[in-house]
């Protein structure tokens, strides 16, 4: 169901997760009003209340971490044929909360996206400097304040084997330091797959993008072609000149 889920089931689905954020709070979560949140509420609050709640040791009443387990997420943590687990990690209700709830506005479940956004932060912590953006081709590694990873890389290619430094060149021309393009390309080497994926994606879409041009610039060819067709059928006998 997704983002398509109704209000109430959202409401819920926060509870659910994490009973003891307010109504006020699960209301800003969901879009629902406070008193339609009051109004779902009413009795979960009493048998929540009633329900023995674990405690953390030495922390009494404090609820315990809930379990959060991280399935590996095919696009982003393995490859065909890699190794694969699933961690089971605590976090705190709130954290569990705001996962669910970002995971309802996209694609993913609560374990994909904990696990993509693991992954991400574990290359942002070994890459200072990168950071991942989102975007119509999906989430890619960027420069912080500059461009995507694999613009940086498909620059570095478009430079002649016989030109000037690459790195030069592309520092100069898209005004970028030396130590930018140097951290793009390590990036590169160390996850050349997440990185290729994105330049062959841009190779798909220019091809597609120059033959569509090519298909209406045939298309304009023959419909101009036809005119003249019609234009010299129906052209009278030359008569004479008084």
């Amino acid at each position: 169901m997704g983002r398509f889920r109704s209000k109430k089931q959202r409401i819920l689905r926060v509870f659910n997760a994490c009973p003891t954020l307010t109504n006020k709070e699960i209301a800003r979560r969901t879009g629902a009003s406070e008193s339609y949140v009051d109004q779902v509420l009413t009795g979960k609050r009493r048998t929540a209340a009633t329900a023995d709640t674990p405690t953390l040791e030495g922390s009494p009443g404090r609820p315990a971490p809930r379990p959060v387990l991280f399935e590996p997420y095919e696009d982003t943590l393995v490859g065909p044929g890699d190794p694969r687990s699933t961690v089971s990690v605590p976090v705190s209700d709130d954290v569990a909360a705001r996962l669910d709830a970002h995971s309802e506005d996209g694609d993913l479940r609560p374990a994909e996206l904990a696990a993509l956004l693991l992954e991400e932060g574990l290359k942002t912590r070994e890459f200072p400097g990168i950071v991942y953006k989102d975007g119509p081709a999906g989430r890619r590694a960027s420069l912080a304040g500059g461009p995507d990873v694999w613009q940086v890389i498909r620059a570095l290619d478009e430079v002649p084997a016989d030109g000037p430094d690459p790195v030069e060149t592309v520092s100069i021309e898209a005004d970028l330091h030396p130590r930018q393009i140097s951290l793009a390309r390590r990036f590169y080497e160390t996850y050349p797959d997440e990185i290729q994926a994105m330049l062959d994606a841009n190779r798909r879409a220019l091809a597609l993008a120059d033959e569509m041009i090519a298909a209406r610039e045939r298309s304009i060819a023959e419909q101009q072609s036809d005119r003249a067709r019609r234009a010299g059928g129906r052209g009278d006998s030359p008569g004479l000149s008084l």
